[in-house]
């Protein structure tokens, strides 16, 4: 039998889905191309696992252009919001970096939110479609499952 992100992911791309393998959990390849292939619950676990992670372990927030998300209705960060790190020496975005880290540890910053921003602004693809930003979607027996270039 086979795995419906499969079947999803070649009608998609329009090409028989014998040609596509299951490279791990919910990731897929296509010749040397890689996919995620999400169902909607999956899709946000994916946006917040990923979002966790690039502000905790990266700093690649500020490249992502999304810390405007992690400011909005929380009380002290506010000074963040309009800071451009573009200028600033490596160890003040560290410092900026540090203050987000603990806002996320303390609660401070509502990842659930980020993601619905993320969402209600289609701006999902941006994140997870690393290799042209874009999201996708074909539905199947009423689900519908996105895909994502990776």
């Amino acid at each position: 039998m086979t795995d419906i992100k499969i079947e999803v992911l070649a009608e998609f791309l329009d090409v028989d889905s014998s040609d596509i393998e299951n490279y791990s959990k919910d990731e897929y390849q296509y010749n040397n191309d890689y996919f995620f292939v999400l169902k909607p619950r999956e899709r946000f676990d994916k946006c917040r696992e990923y979002i966790a992670d690039i502000i905790l372990n990266d700093g690649w927030v500020f490249n992502l252009n999304i810390s405007d998300y992690l400011i909005k209705n929380n009380n002290y960060t506010d000074t963040i919001l309009n800071i451009n790190t573009n200028g600033l020496s490596y160890y003040r975005q560290n410092d900026i970096l540090k203050i987000m880290e603990t806002g996320i540890k303390k609660g401070a910053f509502d990842i659930d939110k980020i993601v619905f921003t993320l969402r209600d602004r289609k701006e999902i693809g941006n994140l997870l479609a690393t290799y042209d930003g874009e999201e996708n979607s074909v539905s199947r027996d009423g689900i519908t499952y996105y895909i994502y270039q990776i």
